[in-house]
């Protein structure tokens, strides 16, 4: 991170419980804030808005410099979303209080920065939750605060009854994770998640966001879409969403603000427990980052992605590895960092393990085709006579078979196991870019 954070009432109540020293400055790395929420969140009995750094910030400006030298200052938004006072939140909350000192519920009331009439209203049912007062009464509790709201709607206020999303625990959502990290953003000062892509790869960018609708029930308005003012060429989804954006950062750990150099995709690769899980990430990675090259003249190919964090392409390169392909780099590329693969037999079986999955129609073409439909790519008359010489076919070979006219898509896909249709589509030429 590179924001500095200026020093409010909160910061300097969060540095102080967690004992760390701050000068008579205005501005402090927001790395040491994110520090001292750390450390107190260690201790059960310490307010929640100086155990979550965003908690902690919200209603605070913070501030870096761009690329230019302008310095922006935007004010952080983040207050807490709200659950419905079901049974089992307001038998919860009441235990919760119980192991305080006196059962006093201003005790309570001052460990979720809220009122102790506020308590009232929520033990009686009259008004939702607000997912900070269950966060800390699952601290107090010792349970998991993401099994106990698994299932629920979270609503992105305490007066709001339609703009509120369901939060599944156990889901997979890796591509989503990998592809907001990649991608896209959360806004500061906003609820708003933005994902943006070129036009060429709208397919991605559709298949990402009906992923995201239908995995939190987020509602068709609050999802917009809208050309790039300043980048004619790329795409834009807005999505509008607090509990989402608060889910996003809180369990997920994706910060807020401007994508980071710290991309690191590690838990997402370990939660991916099968091959066909693995694969599936590697496919997104590679929609967003990927590069497909092939070197003349002999049509060597060179897959590869490019990020400036050394971490996820490091991650790439493990996963690339896991899988069973042979990676180069990672290595140094201009001011970033690159790895992928070069070897013939691992680029075709590489391609037909991920195809399947692979959506971006730009990119598909450049496999296909390389830059010259003619020469480059499969289906250039170099990859035709490879598979000529192949005493014994490998059963990767048979995309290779299929793009030049060999054998059926169908007896493809039976080898497989999955739909190539998108791919037949673009091979085709039926598929607009």
């Amino acid at each position: 991170m590179s924001y500095k954070v200026e020093l409010s009432p909160k910061v300097k109540e969060t540095l102080s419980l967690a004992k760390i020293k701050y000068d008579k400055i205005r501005w402090m790395p927001i790395e040491k804030v994110k520090k001292a929420c750390e450390i107190n969140l260690k201790d059960s009995f310490k307010p929640i808005y100086v155990q979550y750094l965003w908690y902690c910030l919200d209603e605070t400006k913070i501030k870096r410099k761009l690329k230019g030298g302008r310095i922006v200052k935007p004010k952080v938004i983040f207050n807490s979303v709200y659950l419905e006072p079901k049974n089992k939140f307001i038998k919860l909350l009441k235990k919760a209080m119980s192991k305080l000192l006196n059962s006093k519920r201003q005790n309570f009331a001052k460990l979720v920065d809220r009122s102790p009439q506020t308590l009232d209203t929520w033990k009686s049912g009259r008004g939702k939750i607000p997912l900070t007062a269950i966060l800390k009464a699952c601290q107090l509790m010792n349970l998991d605060i993401w099994e106990v709201i698994n299932k629920e709607k979270i609503f992105a206020s305490g007066k709001d009854k339609t703009n509120y999303i369901i939060f599944k625990n156990s889901q997979n959502i890796g591509e989503i994770l990998v592809w907001i990290k990649a991608e896209g953003y959360l806004h500061i000062s906003s609820t708003e998640i933005n994902l943006v892509q070129n036009r060429k790869g709208i397919n991605s960018l559709k298949y990402i966001v009906d992923k995201i609708e239908k995995s939190f029930n987020i509602p068709k308005s609050k999802i917009h879409v809208n050309p790039r003012s300043d980048k004619p060429n790329a795409i834009d989804v807005t999505i509008s969403s607090a509990p989402l954006r608060q889910i996003l950062v809180l369990k997920y750990n994706i910060p807020l603000g401007f994508k980071s150099y710290e991309i690191d995709y590690k838990k997402e690769i370990e939660q991916a427990k099968s091959k066909e899980e693995k694969l599936q990430l590697l496919a997104k990675i590679f929609e967003s980052e990927g590069s497909f090259g092939f070197r003349r003249p002999t049509n060597q190919p060179d897959f590869h992605i490019v990020s400036a964090s050394s971490i996820a392409v490091k991650n790439v390169a493990n996963l690339l590895g896991d899988l069973n392909f042979t990676p180069y780099g990672p290595t140094p590329h201009h001011s970033a960092f690159k790895t992928g693969i070069t070897n013939i037999e691992d680029s075709v079986k590489f391609c037909y393990d991920i195809l399947p999955y692979f959506k971006h129609t730009e990119k598909i073409q450049y496999i296909l085709f390389g830059n010259n439909r003619s020469t480059n790519g499969f289906n250039s008359e170099e990859y035709l006579q490879r598979l000529k010489k192949k005493k014994k076919i490998p059963r990767y070979w048979l995309l290779i078979s299929w793009i030049h006219g060999n054998i059926s898509r169908q007896t493809l896909e039976r080898s497989r196991g999955l739909s190539f249709k998108h791919i037949e589509e673009v091979l085709n030429g039926t598929k607009a870019v």
